[in-house]
Parts: structure tokens; sequence; C-alpha cells
């Protein structure tokens, strides 16, 4: 009846209200995760000269604030024209990051092979692989990798790249995860600048530490 037309009617208008302000507060609860990636990224930029430290603190941020579910980071050495996976992370289901590093990590590949993190650091444009793919693994992954999506992302500086990270998700997030990976393109920056800081403080610190040898080294020979 022409009551009961108005009653749903009304009741559907505020199930759609609730509906669109779920779905608001999703994206303002998107958006402040990332401004709080920003803020800590920042602050690591401009605090830690130590690579180690700049690495940790990198997958502490960015897993956490729910952008990436897992992150493997892997620096780029142009001289010796290679990559080696340097931190992996994942988030638990309670939220905990865990940090896998010391079994995940050690891994290299040369920068002209199929791999797709080289494919990435080459290219320097972000790479989507859905599933196994023969053109890039050369074995498959494990089983609980089956049926997901990665994505390789090259982090650049001046045309060269200098890390490439890799994260996975499920099939019916690639479009939610990319959404994600072009909106904080800018914090890459901000990575760029705080690994390129912690390489040259190691380098100055060696250079230090190379004369100090040779000059104790010269004065016991004028002993």
């Amino acid at each position: 009846i022409e009551a009961d037309k108005e009653i749903l009617v009304r009741v559907s208008g505020i199930l759609s209200a609730g509906i669109a302000r779920m779905y608001e507060l999703k994206r303002v609860e998107d958006r402040l995760a990332l401004e709080r990636a920003y803020q800590d990224i920042a602050q690591m930029t401009l605090s830690s000269l130590n690579l180690d430290g700049v690495l940790d603190n990198l997958g502490v941020h960015l897993v956490p604030s729910g952008i990436f579910n897992t992150l493997s980071i892997s620096l780029v050495d142009h001289e010796k024209n290679e990559s080696e996976v340097v931190r992996s992370y994942n988030i638990l289901a309670d939220g905990t990051t865990v940090n896998n590093s010391a079994s995940a990590c050690g891994g290299r590949y040369t920068l002209d092979s199929t791999d797709p993190g080289a494919v990435a650091a080459r290219t320097r444009e972000l790479l989507v692989v859905d599933g196994y793919d023969a053109r890039y693994f050369k074995k498959k992954p494990p089983e609980n990798n089956t049926g997901r999506t990665f994505y390789f992302i090259p982090i650049v500086k001046n045309d060269k790249t200098v890390a490439v990270l890799a994260t996975g998700s499920h099939p019916d997030k690639k479009e939610d995860i990319k959404e994600k990976i072009q909106a904080i393109q800018p914090l890459f920056d901000q990575v760029v600048i705080a690994i390129e800081n912690a390489k040259l403080f190691e380098h100055s610190q060696s250079e230090i530490q190379n004369r100090k040898m040779a000059e104790e080294a010269l004065e016991k020979s004028e002993i």
C-alpha cells in the first residue's frame, strides 16, 4: 500500500545515507593513515643517518599504516649491476608487524635478469604481475602466494632506481592498491632522500676510518 511504500522509501534513503557515510569515513581513515606515513617518513628523513635504521623505519611506518600488508625492500647497486633484498615485513591479523629479514633477505638478482624486481628497476615503472607469470618467475611461488597479485615499485632519483619495494594482495584489491601506490608517490621522494643521506653518511664514515688507519700506520712507520 502507499503508506508502506513511503516507509520503504524513507528506510532506503536512511540506509543509502549510512552506507555513503561509511565509505566517506573509510576514505578519511585512508587519508589519515597516509598523512601519518608522510609525517613519519619525513621525520625519519631528517633524523636518521644510519642506513639500517632508515630501512627498519621504512617498513615499520609503511606496513602498520595500512598501505601494504606485506613489504620487501631491495637496494639497487648499479656498479655491481645487481639488487639485493634487504628487508621483508608482513602484518599479522592482530596488527603486529613482523620483520622476516632473518629468513627472507639476502636474495640477489642481476639488473638484466627477468626477475620482476629487476624489470621494475630497469624500466623505472610500476610492474604489476598477476599470480605466477613464467615471463618473470623462474619457479612457482609458494602455495600461499598463488592467486595473488604482486606489485614492484621502483624508487627513482635522477633517472636511476635506488630501491624497489614489493608487495602483494588479493586480485580483488588490485585497483585499490594501485590507487594507494599512486597516492604515496611523493612519499617515495622522502624515501630516496633518506636512503641517499644514509649512504653518503656511511661513505664519509668509511673515508674517515680509512684515513685514520692510514695516519696510524704512518705514525708507526716513523717510530
